[in-house]
């Protein structure tokens, strides 16, 4: 899809009114068009969506991802989902030996267990956490174990489709800044360039390096 055809949603405007400024983005939305977000866009790669989720459920499988390859992180979440445990009353009902089975880390299952308290306690309510700015939504989930910066970017993006979202401490982001500007780029001072757009511009950059990565693949192969 080309820049300047057709009717187009409010994210469509917002990623041609950043392509219109800036040359590699305008690359990008040729190549990929429209950036896929919500649940699907947190991991593309998952066979289909998952059941719906409550605010347990949202930060729970972003703290699964956490220093995981998606393929490890995607299993452990859909063992979470099989035993109903994406709710912060199914979790809570697992019992010792069930929450072993997971296969997750003792630091995440007890950041989990804290989690579905503060779901059941009324404390984590990610409704009410969108009616706050992108600064206090951030500064409010990093008050719980088990959320750092990284984990309240993830769901700042991809659950409360915020437009301004830069997660630097993503390394695959890291990796495609530095392919293509290089390894002196500070990603931070990059990321000033894109807004108030710079979550549709990281949305772009991780296509651009999956699509890197899958034509490394292709060209080892023998």
């Amino acid at each position: 899809m080309e820049p300047g055809s057709g009717s187009r949603s409010a994210l469509g405007q917002a990623a041609l009114e950043l392509a219109a400024r800036d040359a590699l983005m305008a690359e990008l939305w040729r190549r990929f068009g429209e950036p896929l977000r919500g649940r699907l866009g947190f991991d593309p790669g998952r066979a289909g969506p998952l059941c719906e989720l409550d605010a347990f459920g949202v930060v729970a499988e972003v703290v699964v991802y956490q220093q995981l390859s998606a393929a490890a992180a995607r299993s452990i979440v859909e063992r979470l989902e099989r035993r109903g445990a994406l709710r912060a009353e199914g979790f809570s009902s697992l019992g010792r030996d069930e929450r072993a089975e997971l296969g997750l880390s003792q630091a995440k299952l007890r950041a989990l267990e804290e989690l579905a308290r503060a779901v059941l306690e009324g404390r984590l309510d990610l409704e009410r956490l969108g009616e706050l700015d992108d600064r206090a939504a951030r500064s409010w989930l990093l008050g719980f174990r088990g959320i750092g910066p990284w984990t309240a970017d993830m769901v700042l993006l991809f659950h409360l489709d915020r437009l301004d979202v830069w997660p630097t401490g993503d390394a695959a982001l890291r990796r495609a800044v530095v392919r293509r500007f290089g390894p002196t780029i500070d990603p931070n001072a990059l990321g000033e360039r894109w807004r108030p757009w710079r979550s549709l511009a990281a949305l772009w950059l991780w296509q651009d390096d999956h699509q890197a990565w899958r034509s490394g693949l292709r060209a080892s192969a023998p």
